[in-house]
């Protein structure tokens, strides 16, 4: 193996463990390219199929094109950029398998919380039973009452109508007891002239005749 070749091979594997393992490493180094050389700006960050996050000096860019990323990528040990999300995520084995436990406890969240609707959706269906039969049974109650009600009402009319006819009857007998029985007549005052009445003739009486025959 020639030592350009060997050269080649360091030079690769260097790469792939900067790109791998050390972003920021690359980062450095294309910082320093942009201090060298006035044609370039910025740095922008490739991450695609083939690249998670790999930094290079770039002319000048305000918005992502994809590939190149203008946001730095901060807090991530292994960045990979997201272009349905539009964020940056960690893609190491470990941060996948934190990603998976959090995915995960907010899939039991989910669960538990489906489950505690199903049980609140089902004591509500129990209570909206209880109360149908609750008030099923109070207008049942409500109809036996009211039929009750309208017997009582029934007996009470009957009752009054034969009161109402004892009475009817006791007024006309007294009534009729009344007709029968004329009130005594009343004495007439006498008048205080003679001169308006006629003289009365004397009624002869048996003991006179008798004295004039003798």
């Amino acid at each position: 193996m020639t030592e350009e070749t060997v050269e080649n091979v360091v030079s690769n594997e260097s790469a792939q463990a900067v790109q791998e393992n050390d972003w920021e490493e690359r980062e450095k180094e294309a910082k320093a390219y942009i201090k060298n050389d006035p044609l370039y700006k910025q740095v922008v960050y490739i991450s695609n199929d083939d690249d998670d996050c790999f930094p290079i000096p770039y002319h000048e860019l305000d918005n992502d094109l994809y590939p190149y990323v203008v946001e730095r990528p901060t807090g991530i040990n292994h960045p990979k950029y997201n272009w349905t999300t539009r964020q940056w995520e960690e893609n190491s084995a470990q941060g996948q398998a934190t990603k998976l436990n959090v995915l995960t406890n907010e899939l039991k969240e989910a669960q538990q919380e489906i489950a505690t609707l199903k049980e609140n959706n089902s004591n509500i269906a129990k209570e909206n039973t209880q109360l149908t039969t609750q008030l099923d049974n109070l207008k049942e109650a409500l109809s036996s009452n009211t039929e009750q009600s309208a017997k009582q009402a029934a007996t009470l009319i009957q009752m009054l109508s034969m009161a109402t006819a004892k009475i009817d009857a006791l007024t006309t007998s007294a009534g009729t007891s009344t007709a029968v029985t004329p009130p005594s007549p009343q004495p007439t005052s006498q008048a205080t002239t003679t001169e308006s009445q006629a003289p009365v003739a004397p009624v002869a009486t048996s003991d006179d005749t008798k004295k004039e025959g003798e």
